[in-house]
C-alpha cells in the first residue's frame, strides 16, 4: 500500500485538514509509517523549501504525540519513553 497524501495540494490545505488526513493515515497504516514518510519529505524539502520542511516537522511531532502504533491517545501520552 502506498501513502499518497503528500502531494503538492497537501501544502495548500489548512492546518486542521492536514492533521485530519494524517490522523486517518496513521489509523490505517500506523504511526511509524506516517512519521517515516513525513521525515523523508522533510529532508527532501530541507534545502529547496525550508518552510515546508518546518511545517512537516511540526506535523510529525503532533502525530508522534497523538498515536501509539495505530491507537490514538491524548496528545502528550504518545511522547512517553518506551
Amino acid at each position: 500500500m502506498k501513502l499518497n497524501f503528500l502531494n503538492e495540494n497537501f501544502f495548500n490545505l489548512p492546518k486542521n485538514e492536514k492533521l485530519n488526513q494524517l490522523f486517518q493515515q496513521a489509523e490505517i497504516y500506523g504511526e511509524k509509517r506516517v512519521m517515516g514518510m513525513l521525515q523523508l519529505k522533510s529532508v527532501f524539502y530541507k534545502n529547496s523549501n525550508p518552510a515546508r520542511s518546518k511545517d512537516l516537522q511540526t506535523l510529525r511531532h503532533l502525530i508522534a504525540g497523538s498515536f501509539k502504533g495505530k491507537t490514538r491517545v491524548p496528545y502528550p501520552s504518545g511522547l512517553s519513553k518506551r
